[in-house]
């Protein structure tokens, strides 16, 4: 899973990447945009790493991208947005968003303005014939971004995200705002307009102070959630971040058991096992038999594996099973 950090200069976006990332970008490379992981934390699965002691454990992993200035075309290999808005700067936040907001629109709608002409005239001379739905439900797409509201708004078929796919409109991915605030801004309510903006947009809001966050890295670990406590900080903006993305992009994560290895993965909720299964390998998804799943509730309640065929709740499930959050899977296959 990739998110794009944007922003307009002087938002501490790039502050914020280093508060998340603990990575001091170059600041001299204004092409290339900025990559950092994390890894995202979860206590269920360290639990079962206690019980089942593997020699690998892999947490789920998020990575992060920075790019100089407004770059919108980077942004738009992501799956999700991060739009900054920074309370210093001496503009109004809410109208900073709404800019923003109206840049993503622009961006999609002057696709469909160079895209559409062409099929059509393709489709009209009998060439194209089967561009006929795309084209169709492009010119939908176009009337939603001409009453300037974003894709994400609209109602589509698993066909339909298909045939989007490719455009990587902007204005289509999951997008949460954070209102990046001075430190002496901390706790004291300081995004009252901007937070409306979020709640008319239906948009999830993060407020934090990046520099603080930022200085809080480079301490030592040890010493970190002491100096948080101290700055009025009770969660860093990596876990709320992260929190904010499960949440979004409404994703669960399953966890597999193979050998010594442990391993956590993000999937959109009501997935089914065969496509979860294709998150691990292709070639288990090719050859899927089924899926022996436990939950990790249920896992914990046992203790391990065998008391949990003892008591008949390790079960065997087919390709249409809904992974439930916290899943444990051992997938069978055969290629």
């Amino acid at each position: 899973m990739k998110i794009a950090i944007i922003g307009l200069p002087g938002s501490g976006k790039t502050t914020l990447f280093t508060a998340i990332t603990e990575l001091h970008p170059d600041q001299k490379d204004r092409v290339k945009p900025h990559l950092g992981g994390v890894f995202v934390p979860d206590e269920r699965l360290d639990n079962l790493a206690k019980i089942l002691n593997p020699k690998k454990l892999t947490h789920a992993e998020i990575t992060f991208l920075d790019t100089h200035s407004f770059d919108l075309v980077h942004s738009k290999e992501s799956d999700a947005l991060v739009v900054v808005i920074g309370s210093f700067s001496g503009t109004s936040q809410k109208k900073d968003a709404e800019g923003i907001y109206a840049d993503l629109i622009l961006s999609d709608l002057q696709i469909m303005e160079h895209r559409l002409p062409g099929m059509k005239k393709e489709i009209e001379a009998g060439k194209k014939l089967n561009e006929q739905a795309e084209y169709n439900l492009l010119l939908k797409c176009k009337a939603q971004l001409e009453k300037s509201r974003p894709l994400r708004e609209l109602q589509f078929t698993k066909e339909d995200a298909k045939l989007l796919y490719g455009y990587q409109f902007l204005s289509l991915k999951t997008l949460f705002l954070i209102s990046n605030i001075a430190e002496e801004q901390i706790n004291k309510g300081q995004s009252s307009a901007l937070s409306e903006f979020a709640k008319q947009e239906n948009l999830e809001m993060i407020e934090l102070c990046a520099k603080i966050e930022s200085e809080i890295m480079e301490l030592p670990e040890e010493e970190r959630a002491e100096f948080s406590k101290s700055s009025g900080i009770t969660e860093l903006s990596m876990s709320r971040i992260v929190k904010a993305a499960y949440k979004t992009l409404r994703l669960v994560s399953f966890f597999t058991v193979k050998g010594d290895q442990m391993k956590s993965w993000p999937v959109k909720s009501g997935s089914r096992a065969i496509e979860a299964a294709g998150k691990v390998h292709t070639d288990i998804q090719r050859g899927f038999i089924k899926a022996e799943v436990i939950n990790y509730k249920d896992f914990i309640e046992c203790g391990g594996f065998n008391e949990a065929k003892k008591r008949g709740i390790l079960r065997l499930e087919g390709k249409d099973y809904i992974v439930q959050d916290a899943d444990i899977i051992n997938f069978k296959f055969n290629v």
